[in-house]
């Protein structure tokens, strides 16, 4: 919706095409991506679909690069491909996975850093707490999330393991659970 408040102005027409958009709707969005009518088209996985076809394809954004496999990001980047020419790509993430950092550090991959907040926002404090300060730690995810804020829990292991003596995503979910009934925990992980 932004992207159209800001572009639709200036001539440049947004196209949105996610697995939920069916029928007329979806014929349509890929029709006028294909003729070249939508010059800026903003989707999920489904803009690597074989069916969706690019009018000359210059540019390709992804967000949360992590999201989408190696094989998607090089169809999409195919999807683009004229006269051996393949489209810039610019690939955003704010996780620092093992694949980005290596490909930042070996990849022909030129990085640049956002190193300040926008207007109005405070800087985020992080923290690392050792075990024996757990229930001070609790006390203050209570009063953050009390006061509308969010906390988020980073666990090294998904489930528990024989082989790594390091805190399960899992079994701390439960455990925050019982001590903060009052609150809704989600457990993320992938």
């Amino acid at each position: 919706r932004n992207l159209r408040v800001w572009l639709e102005p200036l001539g440049i027409e947004v196209a949105w095409l996610t697995g939920r958009l069916t029928g007329k709707a979806r014929r349509l969005a890929l029709e006028r991506l294909a003729s070249g009518a939508v010059q800026v088209a903003v989707g999920t996985h489904a803009l690597f679909q074989e069916a969706v076809v690019f009018a000359e394809l210059a540019l390709a954004i992804v967000d949360e690069q992590h999201r989408f496999g190696v094989h998607q990001r090089l169809a999409l980047r195919e999807k683009g491909r004229v006269d051996g020419r393949c489209p810039h790509q610019l690939i955003m993430t704010a996780t620092p996975i093992p694949r980005t950092l290596a490909m930042s550090a070996y990849a022909d991959l030129d990085t640049s850093t956002i190193d300040e907040l926008p207007p109005g926002r405070l800087p985020v404090t992080t923290v690392a707490a050792p075990d024996s300060r757990r229930d001070e730690v609790i006390e203050r995810i209570r009063r953050a999330c009390r006061d509308g804020r969010q906390a988020y829990w980073v666990c090294p292991l998904i489930e528990e393991s024989e082989a790594l003596q390091c805190q399960a995503a899992t079994v701390t979910a439960e455990y925050l659970a019982e001590r903060l009934p009052e609150l809704r925990i989600g457990l993320a992980h992938g």
